[in-house]
């Protein structure tokens, strides 16, 4: 199987539904001398997607298959190596900062990828309730639209399951770097 890489970046990653105050915990967290964040980065979703079709082979982009060119532990060092240039950089920023902020709600969908990538990472997941959750995101759809941006409570209550589910398989692998908060 694949293997966590050995990287020892400090790096906080709070995730969450859409709307359930990943953004504001980040900027939270964020404002500690201790601690920088940005906007969500976004960009680790798009290597997960290269990773899952191009490495693995699930294809489901009619991306070109490089299980031949390269080993998934590999091209998983790759990538790992390529993101932690982005949070060294973010770190930078902040002359008194030893933890990079990352407050992309999505990544909720992609935590075992992220292990995968920084293996000493802390999750911090944000459980809002349901009805203010799916209040928020009625009230965000004419601005944003996605699929989180549905019209209908259905859709929406489907996307938060689905985003706890995720979230919370990371809890059981290292209970040690999930914490829950709601």
């Amino acid at each position: 199987g694949i293997k966590p890489l050995s990287n020892d970046m400090n790096l906080i990653f709070v995730i969450g539904s859409p709307m359930s105050g990943t953004t504001a915990l980040g900027k939270v967290l964020g404002s500690h001398e201790s601690c920088v964040t940005a906007e969500e980065s976004l960009f680790l979703l798009s290597l997960w997607q290269d990773f899952s079709d191009r490495v693995l082979g699930n294809n489901r982009f009619s991306k070109i298959f490089l299980g031949a060119y390269t080993s998934p532990q590999k091209a998983l060092g790759y990538m790992g190596e390529y993101a932690s240039h982005f949070y060294n950089d973010l770190l930078d920023t902040k002359s008194s900062a030893k933890y990079a902020v990352d407050h992309t709600p999505w990544y909720g969908y992609i935590t075992d990828f992220i292990h995968l990538l920084f293996p000493n990472a802390i999750f911090v997941h944000i459980i809002r309730h349901q009805k203010d959750a799916i209040s928020s995101l009625k009230n965000t759809v004419k601005a944003t639209g996605g699929e989180w941006g549905q019209d209908n409570d259905e859709s929406r209550k489907k996307l938060r399951r689905l985003m706890i589910k995720e979230s919370k398989t990371i809890s059981f692998k290292k209970p040690a770097q999930y914490l829950e908060v709601s």
